[in-house]
């Protein structure tokens, strides 16, 4: 994998794919694979190339932003990034599993300093996810392969557990996290023991909410694993 993060940009309007694109490269961050008019030809891209992040547009045709995370973060496990012209579909952007939501400037009519400012709010989105995406180039993960096997890639689920409990480290302190925090050191030790049984067990009893985190910052062995063989 190249230092860059791997990126296609997804909007209708190529005004603002051309406006997108050009700022993306001066952040110097990403490696912009592909410029796309919607959310299915960003599906039917991210089945033939390796793609890290998707960056796309709420409201498209024939596939919107919000409906493309169902087969790009559900199936491919690849984090998709949205934006949108006000906050009203932030709450769906979330239960779809998106790694991150923001509010586009008005690309006809932009600043500079605005467009700046949303680029770096991405880039800033991007850098908490930038282990788990490399972590998948290290363990150079097959999510095919995660749903038929019948063994444990304990080294990626350690890996992978430990970016859960960063991100929950960095959320606000609630019962629900602490609990989670607790049950994710169980996992870890099991993992190491490679306790099959005990890993099944927190698996089931945690999956939703690791599905949950899982989504929202890029990783997919885990919530592979419970989508897979817990019918989760």
């Amino acid at each position: 994998m190249s230092d860059k993060i791997k990126i296609i940009i997804v909007d209708d309007s190529a005004i603002s794919r051309g406006i997108l694109e050009k700022a993306f490269k001066e952040s110097g961050y990403f490696e912009i694979l592909a410029s796309l008019s919607n959310g299915r030809k960003a599906v039917d891209y991210c089945n033939e190339h390796q793609v890290d992040v998707v960056i796309s547009d709420y409201d498209m045709p024939e596939m919107n932003g919000i409906e493309s995370i169902r087969f790009l973060t559900g199936d491919l496990g690849i984090p998709v990034i949205i934006y949108f012209d006000d906050r009203k579909p932030s709450e769906q952007a979330i239960s779809a599993g998106a790694a991150g939501f923001f509010v586009k400037p008005t690309f006809t009519s932009y600043s500079e300093k605005e467009i700046h400012h949303f680029i770096n709010e991405i880039v800033s989105c991007v850098k908490r996810m930038e282990n788990s995406i490399r972590l998948h180039a290290k363990n150079e993960v097959d999510v095919e392969e995660l749903k038929t096997s019948n063994e444990f890639n304990y080294d990626a689920i350690i890996d992978e557990i430990s970016l859960i409990k960063n991100y929950l480290k960095s959320q606000d302190e609630n019962d629900e996290n602490y609990i989670l925090m607790g049950e994710l050191s169980r996992l870890n030790q099991a993992t190491i023991k490679k306790d099959d049984n005990k890993i099944i067990d927190i698996l089931q009893k945690c999956g939703q909410q690791i599905i949950d985190i899982s989504k929202r910052i890029g990783c997919s062995i885990l919530a592979t694993y419970i989508t897979h063989k817990f019918g989760i």
